[in-house]
């Protein structure tokens, strides 16, 4: 009964202010999905509505094809895991709260602890204060907690929040791993777009409540719904330049110094290793590869290799990417 489906959904907070606007989703049993937006997109409103913690203003909520828009929180077998929070006390106290809070036996207690200690690699620390853990271990214990309980779907709220990048993807990959081995409907949120690939699985992106796109790594990186998504989602983000009556859109991966190509930008400064650019007056700065030295001010010559082109007016793609 772990399939949900979001079925035209509203949650209005004050008079015409809404946390979500006509979302329509399906997570498939047992899928894995991550969802990315800003602050205030509407991921967190929409984890917290699956798990009933938030009421539904219109549309339908529905688990395994059964309605649940009244269903208390209690009675959803869902698992939310909020980034800072979880019981105190040891490793094993913390994993082990939700199955002692439901009375569960101790010899099954203590065989699921042992399981998810395993699976997450905690066994040596279930005797360790929670607090006294690194961030990234405190992650593990509450994704451990999550395994141990085997609610149908778990919930995680920008569980990469405050971690650094090795500590990001070996978190990302104890999310795989839970998913893989459990089996659960696990669906991820997360605040930052380069986020978005790491676990894996579906991706949704949210834009002030509503669905923006949704699709695979490909998908979002060739396709994107418009300048929104190539700008956001992924650990490469479209840089844009104007082009008469388009936008182009290139990833800095696809920039290379070439004194024989056809776009011109201005240096910002150079180290002999990277030359830092602005390809227009008000754009980001960017480093490119370049073993050389370039003044202050002077021109460089680039190529494109693939580009991305975007109606200026509305932001939506005209065409993918050609070499």
């Amino acid at each position: 009964m772990a399939e949900i489906r979001l079925s035209g959904i509203y949650k209005e907070y004050d008079l015409h202010t809404y946390g979500l606007e006509d979302v329509s989703l399906t997570f498939a049993d047992g899928s894995l999905a991550t969802i990315v937006g800003m602050p205030g997109s509407g991921k967190s409103t929409l984890l917290n509505l699956i798990g009933g913690i938030v009421d539904i203003t219109s549309g339908d909520l529905y688990f395994g094809g059964e309605r649940f828009n009244d269903v208390e929180p209690k009675r959803r077998d869902v698992c939310l895991m909020r980034e800072g929070e979880g019981p105190g006390g040891t490793a094993a106290d913390s994993i082990t709260y939700g199955l002692r809070l439901r009375g569960m036996p101790r010899g099954e207690t203590e065989r699921r602890l042992r399981l998810a200690a395993e699976l997450l690699g905690l066994t040596d620390v279930l005797g360790t204060k929670v607090k006294k853990l690194s961030p990234l271990m405190r992650r593990r214990v509450s994704l451990a907690r999550g395994a141990a309980r085997m609610p149908a779907i778990f919930l995680l709220d920008d569980p990469y929040f405050e971690l650094e990048g090795g500590d990001r993807l070996a978190l990302a990959e104890d999310i795989r791993r839970v998913h893989a081995e459990t089996g659960l409907t696990v669906i991820v949120a997360s605040s930052f777009g380069d986020d978005a690939f790491l676990a894996g699985g579906d991706v949704i992106v949210l834009k002030s409540g509503r669905v923006v796109q949704r699709g695979g790594e490909r998908e979002l990186t060739e396709s994107p719904a418009d300048m929104f998504v190539a700008s956001f989602v992924g650990p490469d983000p479209c840089v844009f330049v104007r082009d008469g009556d388009c936008v182009t859109g290139v990833r800095r991966s696809d920039i290379s110094v070439d004194r024989d190509g056809d776009r011109e930008c201005t240096v910002v400064s150079s180290d002999g290793k990277n030359v830092y650019v602005r390809l227009e007056p008000d754009s980001p700065v960017i480093a490119l590869p370049f073993d050389g030295n370039a003044e202050e001010g002077s021109a460089l010559r680039l190529r494109f290799a693939r580009t991305l082109r975007f109606d200026p007016e509305t932001g939506a793609l005209l065409c993918g990417k050609v070499k």
